[in-house]
């Protein structure tokens, strides 16, 4: 398979070669047959020479190309409902020897369908080239205005607030500074690098040290980190704490609920926390839990007519302004909350569980057998409901254990939740087991 839960993801030079970036292009030019392309990148040194093998397939069949340049994976998604596809050239949070490919129709990413079909004609080399006189040029555009324009005018902020940014010296700093002129910023990890200098793409909490530091040295409001295309975001208070993803998915929920008119429905992920379930609770709302990914997420809103969908790995969706998880976006909406509501209140107020989330490294080519086996015997380890939207997840009395396949890493990923500490690690010890019980 070519597509994982967020696209196609690999190290570059080694899956993703510029001979496999040309096959991509033209099966993408093949299914499209003469359409029109809109293509952005992150900064990552392996992107120009992944974009313009990629292009030059997507030439050769006969379609006509717009180079965004560098761009955040929300505005390619955004922009992406005025062309036939948009693709952004990203690995997301995945460290710097990473690159990948994610494609999106009407601001959503590719269907499961859709993929299938590329990957049909990726592996079965069935392209169609055009004559000489019928290809067609490549057309240099910037989205970032009218980006920056439709996410701005889209959020309501009240006062000025004292941000510390950290834009993980990529894409996000090519919009940030135009978000949020109106308050007052201090940026770090601004200065676009494919290397990531300042720290890996990924905002978790052991990445962002000096976030911590200048928040709080500057007495800022909040510190707000983004990852290497800038669809996720996180949130840490004037103390250097981060807001984990669960709870910023319930705080957003909340908001959402209160101000949703009438509309009752929030989605989120299969791995999510039961805090977002007793916050819906209280408004006799609906959690509906897809597998892990914002595409599932997305369709999921559509389906339900959702008025709010997120993921705890910081990846938010607004669907009164558009489908795709952005984190720029996600930013200003969490400021229009706090305009509202304390942040140290808001976090209080949600419901507390101890929640674990922690991987076993493995090899793409042992993945399968290792969930088949944890399918076969995950019953006689933990007696419960069980779920098989995304891997395995079995709800027990008192905690949740999912085991599951990472869609962007060779990884297993072992999600436990529980009341207390210590139960939550002795389940985790249980379910880690259980995966290291393969040969």
């Amino acid at each position: 398979m070519l597509f994982g839960t967020s696209g196609i993801r690999g190290v570059a030079n080694k899956k993703l070669t510029p001979e496999f970036s040309i096959k991509l292009g033209l099966a993408l030019g093949t299914a499209l047959n003469g359409g029109r392309v809109i293509v952005g990148n992150d900064v990552r040194l392996s992107s120009d020479m992944l974009k313009y093998s990629f292009i030059s397939g997507l030439l050769a069949t006969g379609n006509e190309v717009f180079d965004a340049g560098l761009a955040p994976t929300p505005a390619i998604a955004l922009a992406s409902k005025y062309y036939d596809t948009g693709v952004i050239i990203t690995a997301s949070h995945n460290p710097p020897e990473y690159n990948g490919f994610k494609f999106w129709k009407n601001g959503i990413g590719y269907s499961e369908h859709a993929e299938r079909k590329i990957e049909s004609l990726f592996f079965k080399k069935r392209f169609e080239l055009v004559n000489w006189n019928k290809l067609k040029k490549v057309r240099k555009i910037n989205i970032l205005g009218e980006y920056v324009d439709t996410i701005v005018g889209a959020c309501k902020i009240r006062r000025r607030f004292d941000i510390v940014v950290d834009c993980a010296n990529s894409v996000a700093s090519l919009v940030v500074p135009h978000i949020f002129i109106k308050h007052n910023v201090i940026s770090i990890n601004s200065c676009l690098d494919g290397r990531f200098p300042g720290r890996l793409p990924e905002p978790a909490s052991e990445n962002l040290f000096c976030l911590k530091g200048v928040v709080m040295d500057s007495g800022a409001d909040l510190g707000i980190a983004y990852d290497g295309d800038a669809d996720r975001f996180v949130v840490m208070n004037n103390k250097g704490e981060l807001i984990g993803g669960d709870i910023l998915v319930a705080i957003f929920s909340r908001y959402y609920l209160e101000n949703g008119r009438g509309r009752k429905v929030i989605v989120t992920t299969i791995d999510a926390s039961y805090c977002i379930d007793d916050v819906a609770r209280e408004y006799d709302a609906e959690v509906v839990r897809t597998k892990v990914g914002d595409v599932a997420v997305a369709r999921e809103i559509v389906k339900r007519d959702a008025v709010f969908g997120g993921e705890p790995s910081g990846s938010f969706i607004f669907p009164d302004v558009h489908l795709a998880p952005d984190g720029p976006l996600a930013s200003l909406k969490f400021l229009e909350i706090l305009c509202s509501w304390d942040l140290d209140e808001l976090v209080k107020e949600i419901p507390r569980y101890f929640l674990i989330r922690d991987s076993i490294k493995c090899g793409e080519e042992v993945k399968e057998k290792i969930m088949n086996y944890v399918r076969e015997n995950i019953g006689s380890v933990f007696d419960g409901d069980v779920i098989n939207v995304d891997g395995v997840r079995v709800n027990c009395k008192g905690f949740w254990v999912l085991i599951r396949p990472s869609g962007t890493e060779p990884k297993i990923r072992v999600t436990v939740e529980a009341k207390s500490e210590e139960r939550a690690r002795k389940i985790l010890k249980r379910a880690k087991k259980l995966v290291g019980e393969v040969d």
